[in-house]
């Protein structure tokens, strides 16, 4: 029986969050929501013998893309739905003439991201708990972020990933259940934080920094997450920020790897101290 591949429209979303449900994952209704609104043509469903089966995203970003949300139905595994979805994605993000596609894949799904040629670029160990003994007394201020932060984020956005995220980032910046922090140095933005909704736990990520302030900015995160629930997906090339994680009680939960096809990504990493997530890096 053949996989049949649509577009994803705004009354799969409840379907959509209850195959996230089963996987354990933490997006919300809004995160599907949006996704819909950045990328309508790069949301797809596969159906499978007349039900649907699985989703995957293709969101583009100029000329670097991210692939998400590939999920399959538990009980309709093992029957290529996966690879369908994959491979469409693809064939979509050709046409739209992307160089660089870019995933994080976990452990179950990496070896069919290798099947198409995907290449481990590093790896992040996701944390979570609820920061329960934070000490930070660096001289390092962060101030809510306003409106007219929000060109200057973009930029520290764009020179660390060079990828132009803005409609992304714009998205997040109206969203006022977003948590927005900056922190100033040579009168410009030396480094944005965000702590965003999730449906089971906060998701704290992006945090940027210049590499000078960062761990200062990422403890001032930290005290502002105190008795929170939280997720945090953090770089194994910053062992520091792991450390300071481990440090205020926080535990490894599992690792996802970062993974690339196409031209390779060319990033300013020491200035990425925890990521946004799967579904954008």
């Amino acid at each position: 029986m053949a996989v049949i591949i649509r577009h994803m429209n705004p009354g799969d979303v409840a379907w959509g969050m209850s195959l996230k449900d089963q996987a354990g994952w933490n997006q919300t209704r809004q995160d599907w929501e949006r996704f819909l609104a950045l990328e309508p043509e790069g949301c797809f469903v596969a159906e499978y013998q007349g039900q649907r089966a699985g989703t995957t995203v293709a969101l583009c970003f100029g000329q670097v893309a991210w692939l998400a949300m590939v999920l399959v139905d538990h009980a309709l595994r093992r029957r290529g739905i996966g690879r369908a979805l994959v491979a469409h994605a693809l064939q979509y993000l050709e046409s739209r003439q992307v160089l660089t596609v870019r995933l994080d894949a976990t452990s179950l799904g990496r070896p069919l991201y290798e099947q198409f040629g995907f290449q481990i670029e590093y790896s992040l160990t996701r944390f979570t708990g609820v920061p329960v003994f934070v000490e930070c007394s660096s001289h390092i201020s962060m101030r809510p972020a306003d409106a007219k932060d929000f060109s200057e984020v973009c930029t520290l956005d764009a020179t660390v990933t060079h990828t132009d995220r803005r409609r992304l980032l714009a998205a997040w910046w109206s969203d006022k259940q977003v948590i927005k922090y900056v922190t100033d140095g040579n009168n410009q933005v030396s480094a944005y934080a965000m702590i965003r909704p999730g449906s089971r736990a906060s998701m704290v990520g992006p945090i940027l920094a210049n590499p000078d302030i960062g761990l200062a900015v990422f403890s001032k995160v930290l005290v502002a997450c105190a008795t929170r629930p939280i997720y945090l997906d953090l770089p194994d090339f910053q062992p520091v920020a792991q450390h300071c994680a481990e440090r205020v009680g926080l535990r490894a939960e599992r690792s996802f790897f970062r993974m690339w096809l196409g031209q390779k990504p060319c990033e300013l990493r020491h200035y990425l101290w925890a990521s946004s997530g799967p579904e954008c890096g």
